[in-house]
């Protein structure tokens, strides 16, 4: 089996947020089984933070499962744990037209990122991950994959292959679901308003 030259995977903030988040929740409500008042509901109180707990156990393994991991002609996409949940697919280099990423100042402190991959059939095939690890490294290997693939082939690296409508579009998408702030949805906007308009651009409307 043809290894992978980097894999990138959930950072490790997320498994402390969902530490956090069931402690307090399971906290509270064994505080709350004790309490005077609610005696006669503690085994249902125990019971539901049984299920809280349940719950963050198998949320901790399907978090654990997904990766992406960038080969030599392919980026593998793999996730769930569960037979009837798990799911791995290839994007194979010549079919991706580009992969970015976006970050916040915690994301910048602690090295995860939101990641993109956009398919060349235009901005709304697209495939996204939260909270990846090394995502600067993660994005600069695919898109050295794509180019060395477009200079293989012959293949111009200018065209763009949607329209500005399009991409702007998607940014919008990213930024209502707050993969992206503000800020960066309107360093992001502008760098694709430049593009379009720089002399020898060309772009392509749908």
């Amino acid at each position: 089996m043809e290894s992978a030259e980097l894999i990138a995977k959930k950072h490790s903030i997320v498994y402390i947020r969902l530490l956090l988040s069931t402690g307090l929740v399971v906290g509270f409500l064994l505080l709350l089984s004790i309490a005077k008042d609610v005696r006669p509901y503690s085994r249902w109180i125990l019971l539901l933070a049984a299920v809280v707990l349940l719950r963050a156990v198998l949320r901790w393994l399907r978090l654990r499962s997904i990766a992406w991991a960038v080969r030599a002609e392919a980026v593998v996409v793999k996730g769930g744990w569960l037979p009837w949940k798990r799911y791995s697919f290839d994007i194979p280099i010549d079919t991706i037209f580009e992969a970015y990423y976006s970050i916040g100042f915690w994301a910048k402190l602690f090295n995860y990122g939101h990641c993109t991959i956009r398919r060349t059939e235009g901005t709304t095939s697209s495939f996204h991950e939260r909270y990846l690890t090394r995502p600067q490294q993660l994005v600069g290997l695919i898109n050295q994959k794509v180019k060395e693939f477009k200079k293989r082939s012959g293949r111009p690296g200018v065209t763009q292959p949607a329209s500005a409508v399009d991409q702007l579009k998607d940014l919008a998408t990213l930024k209502a679901d707050g993969s992206i702030t503000g800020a960066e949805y309107e360093v992001m906007k502008q760098r694709i308003i430049t593009r379009i308009t720089a002399p020898g651009s060309r772009v392509v409307d749908q």
